[in-house]
């Protein structure tokens, strides 16, 4: 049988544990003992047991003062980054500017980061032919592309007349070609006479119809140095001349946008609302169609009202609780046709429907696609436009964009690989190659 431990005094366990500041681990190994014995000890003497915050900011507070060779600590601070002296050190990030105060050497402006993280990316990727030829062709501009893999204009340029790849000349990128291909003959390109000095990337004085095609870099904020209301500038200049402008991301599915100009074109057959048949759907059924012909796709809802011609779905729409405005009970999430279907009188239908069972709805349209002047029908009233909203993109990744709800300031230091607590939230997703880019903001529509 073992030996029982004497319990210590009160001042001698209080002095080591409340003062000094010992882990409970520490005492464990300090009298030889397990755990539990010192927990049972902390409970005799009636010591406050600390919480497990209190305790990991103590052990963190140790390491940090904790200080490396400054040599040592130097010479990697010129060459890592801060994610990589974290996992050098076994430390946080708090650590490492604490560090960096007490050696007396300066944090790195973004600038400075930035150019660590291409210098390291340049000699730590090899790209090959296939990559650098899809990049020029997607973007046909050199800085562009440079840009997108994060690597310097000329190192792009050698890779370039390495492959053997041919140079563009065409100042339209190739969707932008495909598009006015896809409109009719009464398109022209590149108009600067309409709304001067901006110009039109593609517009039919018969259609009263013009389309702006934005690649992110271009358009972006940093990159392309467009100011925040840009989009909703050009939407507006549009509208006060009784023209339509369609503003299109080149991260939009592209077989989404022909339909939405064929509608805009009158180029799909109609059905009138009488005959269709309104019923309640599932969830599934609904968010499948959204998926397939909504251009933001799905996202949910409790109430969907679907139109039938036969077994054929061919309108939906889907209610929930509102998001943004507490004053409204619902919100319209969605609304979404048959691409090659217009079901005239369909959305008041819809609408009439799900007004009989609720009465206090707000929704909204993006004005990237159109006004919603359709909710003019469905007996709700326009109450004005939000500002723009504004969505991140990667130049690893420039096909995919991100919703700044993702990239909020308090959730950045477990999202980013770097993050700088004293630098702003578009500065922190600028140092690790994020710009952003402003769409045209939203309609509000909603019962009065």
């Amino acid at each position: 049988m073992s030996k029982k431990l004497t319990v210590p005094s009160y001042e001698e366990l209080y002095d080591l544990y409340s003062v000094k500041k010992f882990s409970i681990s520490k005492l464990s190994k300090h009298y030889n003992t397990s755990n539990p014995t010192i927990r049972s000890w902390l409970i005799f003497h009636n010591i406050e047991k600390r919480t497990h915050k209190e305790t990991c900011g103590i052990v963190n507070s140790q390491r940090r003062f904790n200080f490396p060779d400054i040599l040592e600590f130097k010479e990697k601070y010129n060459t890592m980054s801060l994610v990589e002296l974290q996992q050098e050190y076994s430390v946080g990030q708090e650590t490492i500017y604490q560090w960096l105060k007490n050696f007396n050497l300066p944090i790195r402006d973004l600038s400075s980061a930035c150019k660590l993280g291409k210098k390291k990316q340049h000699s730590d990727i090899q790209y090959d032919r296939d990559l650098i030829e899809e990049t020029y062709n997607k973007y046909q501009n050199i800085a562009i592309a440079a840009d997108s893999l994060n690597i310097s204009v000329s190192h792009f340029r050698k890779l370039k007349d390495l492959y053997n790849i041919e140079t563009k000349n065409s100042f339209r990128s190739q969707i932008e070609e495909l598009l006015l291909s896809y409109c009719d003959d009464t398109f022209v390109t590149n108009n600067r006479s309409i709304i001067n000095p901006y110009e039109l990337d593609l517009y039919s004085s018969q259609q009263k119809l013009a389309i702006e095609y934005c690649g992110l870099y271009w358009h972006s904020e940093y990159y392309g140095q467009k100011s925040r209301d840009y989009h909703q500038m050009k939407y507006n200049i549009c509208k006060s001349k009784d023209i339509e402008l369609l503003t299109i991301f080149e991260t939009d599915d592209l077989s989404k946008i022909k339909a939405l100009i064929d509608r805009k074109l009158n180029r799909v057959e109609k059905l009138g609302a009488r005959k269709t048949q309104l019923n309640l759907i599932d969830s599934s059924l609904a968010n499948q169609f959204h998926t397939k012909y909504h251009l933001h796709g799905s996202i949910g809802g409790s109430i969907h009202l679907g139109l039938f011609d036969g077994p054929q779905l061919l309108m939906v729409a889907s209610f929930g609780k509102s998001r943004f405005n507490r004053k409204f009970e619902y919100e319209c999430t969605r609304m979404s046709s048959l691409d090659t279907l217009k079901v005239q009188g369909g959305a008041s239908k819809l609408f009439k429907e799900f007004l009989s069972r609720k009465t206090s709805l707000i929704t909204y349209a993006d004005l990237r696609f159109g006004s919603g002047s359709v909710y003019n029908h469905c007996k709700l009233t326009y109450i004005g436009n939000t500002g723009p909203n504004y969505w991140y993109f990667n130049k690893k990744n420039p096909d995919r964009l991100w919703s700044r709800t993702t990239f909020q300031k308090h959730k950045l230091s477990s999202v980013l690989a770097e993050f700088n607590p004293n630098l702003t939230e578009f500065e922190n997703m600028k140092l690790n190659g994020y710009d952003r880019i402003w769409d045209c903001g939203n309609a509000i529509y909603c019962t009065i």
